[in-house]
């Protein structure tokens, strides 16, 4: 008799042990980033340089986030001012049929698992090339990926956080007409090597420069330090 009680105590405890987490407490790290953003007004957003991807060919894609312009009329400057919301990466799902390259400086694009920020004239995105298949069927896609971000403010840094976005694709024939949006994300425009040139010809002239001032400055008594 003990060893049934036993046995049946154990079974007990393993059925337990293996019973699955529901599906709400996986989820709650999520929606509370999700809120999180809402709070503050954020909405993850994609633009889409052309509106639709042709069949073989590569559609543009910029992530950013977006907060809305509200504003409490009778708060002062600083209850109005929002902790600043920054983005740290993205990954898209992979998806049959489509195959995604992300930018690291802008303008060139890899094939990568994560996609980071860069900078463009339009601000802080994260910029994604995505291709069709030259056989995928047309029609409507929606693509899952999961952003990363962070709040900070008032001092505090709220780490690493993650949201679940969803990128709508449409699908068209290879030669389809297609319509260029209003693209505002071109790489900001780096002049690294004019810059190297300028400080090798400007160079010799520093010294002398420090030394005429330093000298002037002894001749009239002026205080350095």
């Amino acid at each position: 008799m003990l060893r049934k009680i036993v046995a049946l105590v154990l079974i007990r405890c393993i059925a337990q042990a293996q019973t699955p987490t529901p599906l709400q407490d996986v989820a709650k790290p999520a929606q509370a980033a999700e809120q999180k953003l809402a709070d503050l007004n954020i909405t993850p957003v994609t633009t889409a340089r052309y509106g639709k991807l042709r069949r073989g060919r590569i559609e543009e894609l910029a992530i950013h986030l977006e907060r809305s312009q509200t504003t409490c009329p009778g708060c002062t400057p600083g209850q109005n001012r929002q902790p600043y919301v920054q983005m740290q990466s993205l990954e898209i799902e992979p998806a049959k049929g489509f195959s995604v390259q992300f930018s690291y400086d802008g303008k060139h694009f890899r094939s990568r698992n994560k996609g980071n920020i860069v900078f463009t004239k339009g601000g802080a995105v994260i910029l994604a090339k995505l291709k069709a298949q030259k056989d995928l069927g047309l029609g409507e896609y929606v693509l899952r990926g999961k952003l990363w971000f962070q709040v900070i403010g008032k001092g505090r840094n709220s780490g690493p956080e993650q949201v679940e976005i969803l990128i709508p694709v449409t699908v068209v024939d290879h030669d389809a007409p297609i319509v260029k949006s209003s693209w505002r994300y071109a790489p900001v425009p780096g002049h690294p090597l004019r810059t190297t040139v300028a400080t090798i010809l400007l160079g010799p002239l520093l010294l002398p420069a420090v030394l005429v001032i330093i000298l002037y400055c002894v001749a009239i008594d002026c205080d350095l330090h």
